[in-house]
């Protein structure tokens, strides 16, 4: 039984994509058990508003136009999320996603911008380039068919572990799961 109408109706979004890469139980604990973490300091400093989105985008010499949280839903991939940035004419667009309280950008992070990348090239028209901007760096990727593969293919297993009856295997280093949230309720790890 899910403890959620959200995952009933089959989208899940970016963030739980991001989430099944750090670790594939978060997703399927807040699906099927409704177990939600309460935001952090960390998380907190974290969240910035569209001024400093702008900011960002002066810096990194966006084209225009450049439009700021953009919501998209793909239903038919049974996706959705909020696009910080996407900027440029509709055949040459640059997605973006802000991390201001990230120090330097991990692969779950990737992983949720290559989302975006796919849900902004579904729904909005070709996209070449996405960025990961944190206080420490950006890290620019190419948009190409692999890059969409590799995000598209990323979906489908989140899906499979949010809506599995089971949890799903993880093999978390001890440090990780030690300070994990979730960590309490981990029936993988049940520390």
């Amino acid at each position: 039984m899910r403890a959620s109408s959200y995952y009933d109706r089959g989208v899940l979004t970016a963030v739980d994509v991001k989430d099944y890469v750090y670790c594939p139980v978060i997703p399927w604990l807040k699906a099927v058990h409704g177990v939600a973490e309460a935001p952090t300091p960390s998380m907190e400093a974290g969240v910035v508003d569209v001024e400093y989105k702008e900011k960002v985008a002066e810096e990194l010499s966006l084209p225009e136009p450049r439009r700021f949280e953009v919501k998209l839903v793909d239903r038919g991939l049974g996706v959705s999320g909020v696009v910080d940035v996407v900027a440029g004419p509709k055949g040459d667009m640059v997605v973006v996603e802000v991390k201001a309280g990230v120090r330097r950008p991990q692969r779950h992070h990737l992983a949720q911008l290559k989302v975006y990348a796919l849900l902004a090239s579904r729904l909005l028209g070709k996209v070449r380039r996405a960025a990961l901007y944190t206080p420490g760096g950006v890290v620019w990727l190419r948009v190409d068919y692999r890059l969409l593969e590799e995000a598209r293919l990323l979906v489908e297993e989140a899906r499979k572990a949010v809506y599995s009856e089971a949890p799903p295997q993880a093999r978390q280093p001890e440090a990780k799961c030690r300070y994990c949230f979730y960590s309490q309720r981990c029936p993988v790890r049940g520390i």
